[in-house]
Protein backbone atom coordinates (compact mmCIF):
# COMPACT_ATOMS: atom_id res chain seq x y z
CA UNK A 1 0.00 0.00 0.00
CA UNK A 2 2.86 2.03 0.73
CA UNK A 3 4.29 2.08 -2.77
CA UNK A 4 1.16 3.42 -4.03
CA UNK A 5 2.05 7.76 -5.68
CA UNK A 6 -1.37 8.63 -3.91
CA UNK A 7 -0.84 7.57 -0.44
CA UNK A 8 0.91 10.37 1.01
CA UNK A 9 0.88 8.63 4.93
CA UNK A 10 0.40 5.70 6.25
CA UNK A 11 -0.29 4.60 10.38
CA UNK A 12 -0.96 1.31 11.93
CA UNK A 13 -3.78 1.81 14.03
CA UNK A 14 -5.66 0.14 17.03
CA UNK A 15 -8.88 0.27 17.29
CA UNK A 16 -12.05 -0.55 14.88
CA UNK A 17 -9.33 0.11 11.89
CA UNK A 18 -6.10 -1.31 11.07
CA UNK A 19 -4.45 1.10 9.10
CA UNK A 20 -5.20 5.09 8.23
CA UNK A 21 -3.90 6.07 5.14
CA UNK A 22 -3.85 9.80 3.77
CA UNK A 23 -4.44 9.81 0.16
CA UNK A 24 -4.09 13.12 -2.08
CA UNK A 25 -5.62 12.84 -5.77
CA UNK A 26 -7.21 15.60 -7.82
CA UNK A 27 -10.91 15.05 -7.21
CA UNK A 28 -13.13 12.79 -5.04
CA UNK A 29 -13.73 10.81 -8.12
CA UNK A 30 -10.15 9.78 -8.18
CA UNK A 31 -9.81 9.29 -4.85
CA UNK A 32 -13.12 6.85 -4.95
CA UNK A 33 -11.61 4.99 -7.53
CA UNK A 34 -8.55 4.59 -6.41
CA UNK A 35 -9.93 3.22 -3.09
CA UNK A 36 -12.47 1.06 -5.38
CA UNK A 37 -9.95 -0.14 -8.07
CA UNK A 38 -6.70 -0.68 -6.09
CA UNK A 39 -7.12 -0.43 -2.27
CA UNK A 40 -10.23 -2.54 -2.24
CA UNK A 41 -8.95 -5.23 -4.53
CA UNK A 42 -6.10 -6.33 -2.41
CA UNK A 43 -5.82 -9.78 -0.81
CA UNK A 44 -7.29 -9.81 3.19
CA UNK A 45 -8.94 -6.01 2.81
CA UNK A 46 -12.29 -6.72 4.09
CA UNK A 47 -13.99 -3.02 4.01
CA UNK A 48 -12.54 0.37 3.38
CA UNK A 49 -13.66 3.92 5.36
CA UNK A 50 -13.35 7.34 3.33
CA UNK A 51 -13.23 10.36 5.38
CA UNK A 52 -12.17 14.26 4.15
CA UNK A 53 -10.51 16.38 6.28
CA UNK A 54 -13.37 19.54 6.17
CA UNK A 55 -11.07 22.30 8.53
CA UNK A 56 -8.02 22.29 10.63
CA UNK A 57 -8.07 23.54 13.76
CA UNK A 58 -4.52 22.47 15.24
CA UNK A 59 -1.83 20.86 13.87
CA UNK A 60 1.55 20.11 15.33
CA UNK A 61 1.16 22.00 18.64
CA UNK A 62 -0.12 25.09 16.63
CA UNK A 63 -3.20 26.84 16.87
CA UNK A 64 -5.16 27.60 13.27
CA UNK A 65 -7.31 30.26 13.49
CA UNK A 66 -9.21 33.21 11.10
CA UNK A 67 -8.21 36.33 10.25
CA UNK A 68 -11.40 39.19 10.81
CA UNK A 69 -10.25 41.48 8.32
CA UNK A 70 -9.41 38.55 5.25
CA UNK A 71 -11.34 35.38 6.26
CA UNK A 72 -10.17 33.21 3.54
CA UNK A 73 -6.49 33.70 5.17
CA UNK A 74 -5.79 31.64 8.26
CA UNK A 75 -3.91 32.76 10.90
CA UNK A 76 -1.68 30.30 12.55
CA UNK A 77 -0.36 30.78 16.87
CA UNK A 78 1.42 28.68 19.42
Amino acid sequence: IMQYDEVKSLYLMSGAYDLLLFVKAKNIKEIASFVYERLATIHGVTSTATHFFLRTYKTMGFIIGQDPNNPDKPVVSA
